[in-house]
């Protein structure tokens, strides 16, 4: 999956280690794909089985430890890591997505994380996200992917309808700092 354009985001001026909100809260280090064509985005709905956030609206994320059990190591040292390690996720994820190479226009991994407190189930989310600009909406199969139950893309000025508690808004606000989505 090369045959597109990789630009990593990285903010410079902030150096060591980003401040955790809630130190008490555990913490869970994730990817986040936005996957986005023209001003729409893909939503995941969560399984109503699935432990955290049932129910729920989201991109396509995954934690470090389902990536561990995909084969793929989730350190995140240096810059070219959140882009080796989104590569070698969206290479394994390729089937399930219906995501051919020719719709991918762009790959932007952002280094910075975007840090989430979540009072409900008290975790903290240290998230990286990746914005993926593609030529044209795709649907995705998600029947062998238990954490998701359907798939829908959304107006992204219609998020809010989507977000229970303002973590999308939020998540695209971050990317938005970054990217200028």
């Amino acid at each position: 999956m090369d045959s597109f354009s990789v630009r990593v985001i990285s903010d410079r001026r902030k150096k060591g280690h980003m401040k955790l909100k809630n130190p008490k809260y555990n913490l869970k280090n994730y990817i986040s794909i936005l996957f986005m064509s023209n001003k729409f985005i893909l939503l995941f709905k969560i399984s109503e089985e699935y432990p955290i956030c049932p129910g729920d609206w989201e991109l396509f994320t995954f934690s470090f430890e389902t990536l561990k059990e995909m084969g793929i190591n989730g350190k995140i040292i240096k810059t070219k890591d959140i882009s080796k390690i989104t590569m070698q996720f969206l290479a394994r994820m390729k089937n399930n997505l219906k995501l051919s190479n020719d719709l991918v226009k762009q790959v932007t991994p952002i280094i910075n994380p975007f840090i989430w407190d979540d009072h409900e189930f008290k975790i903290t989310y240290k998230i990286y996200p990746v914005l993926v600009v593609v030529s044209q909406k795709f649907f995705p199969d998600i029947s062998k992917i238990k954490k998701f139950t359907e798939s829908k893309w959304i107006e992204l000025d219609k998020v809010w309808q989507y977000d229970r508690n303002n973590y999308l808004y939020t998540f695209l606000a971050h990317i938005e700092k970054y990217t200028g989505l």
